[in-house]
């Protein structure tokens, strides 16, 4: 063979050779195209149970994405990894909380800027609810009129709120006769919810209007207002902070000098969220719920949100209601260990022991 063929030979095959190379990276390229950054799992609206950790699934497109990292709830939970077309990150269970999780996927571009892919996923309680009964100790009187939403004793006095537009109020009771010992009106504007008593002061939700009112614990006169953002349903406190409810999940712990909140936590079971959660007492270190439009209540743990027992009173319910409407109004004396139960426009108020 001549070194002219020679030469032809080698060269051709020195350009088939690149063809080739070119022909590949254009491939990947194509491949990489196809690509999104992006996470693959969890899927929107996941459900986990408390306690369980989480694979995190994520695609890349390598052409563009520089480097990525991961939230949970605002708070980063990786450093910056080796980026990689596809990753799986087990992310731990203590970076959940029960309830509603924000998973964020945040991609530098090597162009400048960022990337942005978020997932939610609930997690639920790792537990069944316990259920109990309760049953009837002693039956004292109750106003009819009084549509009750909010219950609690104080040095040994009854102090109920009560709603509705134009009969809302603030009342001191005789738990013997359940006569009115002493009133203070709302104006007809408002209606009437949860309260309680804390520092020296009674606090009361209205419904709609995003207004609360302080009255002197003695006197029951009006002393100062306070505003929140949300509908007004229950009230209790655990000596410290007072917790509000809002017809939703969840709870809000709020400072007693400016309202404003210091965290929340959402009420779960084992099989999803509990709300309609209305009138509210701190009993013993557990926040007890009356859950409005049912004659049940939920007995949680203030720390996390579970639901560890339901306390079923349908049965009272049926036999003292009477023409009154839902059971609603808790009312533990901690001098005498004492549990009441009433509700909207109860002949009765029932002293009751939990089963």
């Amino acid at each position: 063979m001549s070194k002219y063929f020679l030469l032809l030979a080698i060269f051709s095959l020195s350009l088939l050779a690149i063809s080739s190379c070119k022909e590949e990276t254009k491939g990947e390229e194509l491949t990489q195209q196809k690509v999104k950054t992006r996470i693959i799992s969890p899927k929107n609206g996941a459900l986990i149970s408390k306690g369980d950790a989480l694979t995190l699934t994520a695609t890349f497109n390598l052409n563009e994405a520089k480097q990525y990292l991961v939230f949970v709830n605002d708070s980063a939970v990786t450093a910056l990894p080796d980026l990689k077309e596809k990753i799986e990150l087990n992310l731990d269970a203590a970076y959940f909380k029960l309830g509603k999780n924000k998973i964020v996927l945040k991609t530098e571009k090597k162009a400048g800027g960022f990337l942005s892919d978020t997932r939610t996923i609930k997690v639920l309680s790792n537990q069944a609810p316990e259920v109990l009964d309760v049953e009837v100790i002693r039956v004292h009187p109750h106003q009819t009129s009084s549509y009750t939403q909010g219950l609690e004793f104080f040095d040994g006095q009854l102090i109920e709120g009560t709603g509705q537009y134009g009969a809302s109020t603030l009342q001191k009771v005789d738990l013997n006769t359940g006569k009115i010992v002493k009133q203070q009106d709302l104006s007809s504007q408002f209606f009437g919810e949860g309260i309680t008593v804390l520092n020296g002061s009674v606090y009361q939700l209205t419904w709609k209007s995003k207004k609360g009112f302080t009255y002197d614990v003695n006197t029951l006169e009006k002393t100062g207002e306070f505003f929140y953002n949300s509908e007004g349903w229950g009230l209790t406190n655990n000596g410290e902070s007072i917790l509000m409810s809002d017809g939703t999940e969840r709870i809000y712990f709020r400072d007693p000098k400016t309202f404003k909140i210091i965290k929340q936590i959402e009420v779960y079971t084992n099989k999803g969220a509990l709300n309609n959660l209305n009138e509210l007492e701190f009993i013993n270190g557990k926040i007890y719920a009356n859950l409005y439009t049912t004659n049940q209540i939920a007995v949680i743990n203030p720390e996390n949100g579970i639901v560890e027992q339901i306390i079923d009173a349908s049965l009272l319910a049926l036999e003292y209601r009477k023409t009154g409407e839902v059971l609603n109004g808790i009312a533990y004396n901690s001098s005498t260990e004492k549990l009441y139960l009433t509700g909207k426009n109860w002949p009765h108020l029932l002293e009751v022991e939990i089963k």
